[in-house]
């Protein structure tokens, strides 16, 4: 009768513990898109002729997402979250937010029809607003790997910096122990202009152009957030 009495009480402590939710296996992105008025403004594309920022920045960030698309076919079972954040008159608002949940293949159709309707520039520049909010928005995911990739083109110009809101942000996922990445790529920037910040990034690269900015998105995504190149290769700024 004494085993019994122990089993039974065994079996209730069991039933009446809840049980820890697994966390999804995948990645979770959020792409803080620059579309101040000074991406109006002029750099080389691939044919070397002199085109507006936004429009290369443009067909750079569709690169990320028919490459995000690519690995969610080959990693059907992986959870892809991916949000755009973009700047309205110098105030960042996410404009998408789409996810697989681990089932099936990822698209992002509402971000890619809003990055080929943008053509109009416009406003200051809230890099330090902008990360904020990318990261409660991550802290809300439930993914263990969380980035914040970011294409800007000046300096911060709306509320508080990028450097003072990063070093907010990394007392938050102290808190939570969770961890976010954040990875920055100025575009026709002068050198140094980010040296603030470069403390608290997981990557700040510089591209002057429309094959360095490429390049410098496919480096970022293959060896920083799908973990797809064990060694990376060196790579270059400006």
């Amino acid at each position: 009768m004494k085993y019994a009495i122990v089993t039974i009480a065994l079996f209730a402590f069991a039933w009446l513990t809840p049980v820890k939710a697994q966390t999804p296996e995948g990645v979770a992105v959020e792409i803080v898109y620059d579309t101040s008025g000074s991406m109006g403004e002029k750099v080389l594309n691939s044919k070397g002729d002199p085109e507006p920022k936004y429009l290369i920045a443009n067909r750079a960030i569709l690169q990320v997402l028919y490459r995000l698309e690519d690995y969610s076919k080959s990693n059907p079972s992986k959870t892809i979250e991916v949000g755009l954040i973009t700047f309205n008159n110098g105030d960042p608002k996410e404009v998408g937010h789409y996810s697989n949940n681990g089932v099936g293949k990822f698209t992002a159709y509402g971000i890619r029809k809003t990055i080929l309707d943008f053509d109009n520039p416009g406003g200051g520049t809230p890099l330090g607003l902008s990360i904020d909010l990318a990261g409660d928005i991550l802290l809300r995911s439930p993914l263990t790997h969380k980035h914040i990739l970011m294409v800007t083109d000046g300096q911060n110009t709306v509320g508080p910096s990028p450097e003072a809101m990063l070093v907010d942000l990394q007392k938050k996922c102290k808190l939570r122990a969770e961890a976010i990445d954040t990875h920055m790529i100025g575009l026709d920037v002068s050198r140094g202009s980010f040296n603030a910040v470069k403390p608290l990034v997981a990557t700040l690269v510089e591209a002057s152009n429309e094959k360095q900015l490429g390049t410098q998105f496919d480096f970022i995504l293959k060896q920083k957030i799908l973990l797809e190149d064990e060694e990376p290769p060196t790579t270059g700024g400006k």
